[in-house]
């Protein structure tokens, strides 16, 4: 039986850089003027408690953003929307040969979605399966928990997942997936053909 294979989306499958980083340089809106957002309310976003929609709009004002909150929205999931499509090719060949292929990821629901529909990563892979679906976020334990047994998973010694976070590999060896850290494509193609994968 062929293994399961998890992916993370950003700095994975997805190359866009960090938003903040993309704020700062085209808005002059800094990580300094956003740290205390993103390390607070869009925190319960991720975890699927709170709409970012909702929150997010007093914020906005602050920041000095000229536009609507839908604007924003826009703006944001837009520019986070490059993708590795060589990657994203070699999933489909081992999709091909009877891989199971999800997306694993920390992301609040309007981004979920976006992946899915707008980016067609429903179309590319058997699953996209994100934070705000689970109720928890990566590197917690219950995050792979939930994430298995929404996918139906029970060989976890047959599930391997992929993410560029060190400290999310870790937990996810801790629950009892095999796992890998994403360090490119190049290091990913020669892991697979030493598994015989491809």
């Amino acid at each position: 039986m062929q293994p399961t294979l998890l992916f993370d989306a950003d700095g994975v499958l997805i190359t866009s850089e960090f938003f903040s980083d993309t704020l700062a340089r085209e808005f002059k809106i800094t990580p300094e003027m956003t740290q205390e957002f993103f390390t607070t309310a869009f925190t319960e976003c991720i975890e699927g408690r709170i709409d970012l929609k909702k929150t997010i709009t007093p914020h906005l004002k602050q920041w000095g953003w000229k536009g609507s909150t839908q604007d924003f929205l826009h703006y944001w999931l837009s520019s986070g929307s490059s993708v590795d499509t060589q990657l994203i090719t070699l999933i489909q060949q081992l999709r091909k040969k009877g891989f199971k292929c999800f997306i694993a990821t920390n992301q609040e629901k309007h981004r979920t979605n976006y992946i899915k529909e707008d980016m067609g990563f429903s179309a590319l892979f058997d699953g996209v399966i994100s934070s705000s679906d689970l109720g928890y976020k990566k590197p917690s334990i219950e995050f792979y928990r939930q994430l298995t047994q929404k996918i139906g998973i029970t060989e976890l010694k047959n599930t391997w997942f992929f993410d560029d976070t060190e400290a999310n590999v870790i937990s996810a060896k801790k629950f009892g997936l095999q796992a890998r850290l994403y360090t490119g494509l190049a290091e990913f193609e020669g892991f697979a053909k030493k598994q015989n994968w491809v």
